[in-house]
């Protein structure tokens, strides 16, 4: 009787493999992850995002004076789960005042990422940048340009922003860019006008499977059932004959 059984419940475990692999999944998950942490303290930041965590790794840009980035002290706000060195390093940028409209960027396949939203830590001098504004395009700013929304910077010792929810119309593009834009500094002699950003993350609640490997599980399915339907078959045979 147990071995009669067995092609069925083979069947049954295979399609709740399957039903589970490709339901949706609430939990986030990490899409892109900004650490800034391959540096050392004083030196050129980093914009890589290559060895970090995340689902992609690409490279961010700067529209900001060179001269004006420095790798600085992190912030204990917004790490990444599972990022030992969230904290070490972070992205100081400092004559916010000759830099008011700067910002950064970094180019997203977005065609699996659904729900999408993105944080980030920071902190303000009372002269450097009061507020940051995330906007998304889909041809690299030439003549597409949308605003997700704007956010005031106010802590002299880190805060946790979140940008959220992202527009669904920024989903299913093959590149997507995202940009970052700080403004309100005020340039005030040798004063120092300092703003500093770490771990910028871009989450998302579930990832669409590619289509190769929704065709794949398939197969593998259709594969499952041909087999054990022969099981069946020649068992029925020693059983009647």
């Amino acid at each position: 009787m147990k071995i009669r059984k067995f092609p069925l419940f083979a069947a049954i475990l295979g399609a709740l493999i399957f039903t589970a692999a490709f339901a949706p999944r609430a939990n986030a998950i990490l899409a892109v992850l900004y650490n800034f942490e391959d540096s050392t303290l004083g030196g050129a930041p980093d914009f890589g995002s290559v060895g970090d965590l995340g689902l992609q790794h690409p490279t961010m840009t700067a529209q900001y004076a060179a001269a004006s980035m420095v790798s600085v002290a992190g912030l204990a706000f917004n790490g990444a789960a599972g990022d030992p060195d969230a904290n070490n390093l972070a992205l100081g940028l400092t004559n916010a005042g000759f830099n008011n409209l700067g910002f950064l960027q970094f180019h997203v396949d977005t065609n699996t990422l659904v729900d999408m939203n993105l944080s980030l830590a920071a902190s303000t001098s009372n002269l450097g940048f009061s507020s940051v504004e995330l906007l998304y395009s889909n041809d690299g700013f030439v003549s597409d340009t949308h605003l997700v929304g704007t956010e005031s910077i106010t802590s002299a010792i880190g805060e946790p922003i979140s940008f959220a929810p992202i527009a669904a119309a920024a989903e299913g593009q093959s590149d997507i860019t995202f940009r970052l834009v700080f403004n309100g500094a005020t340039f005030n002699g040798e004063v120092p006008q300092n703003t500093v950003i770490d771990n910028i993350q871009l989450n998302t609640r579930t990832v669409i499977p590619e289509p190769a490997s929704v065709v794949g599980a398939l197969l593998g399915a259709c594969g499952l059932c041909w087999n054990q339907r022969r099981r069946l078959i020649r068992l029925l045979r020693l059983r009647y004959a």
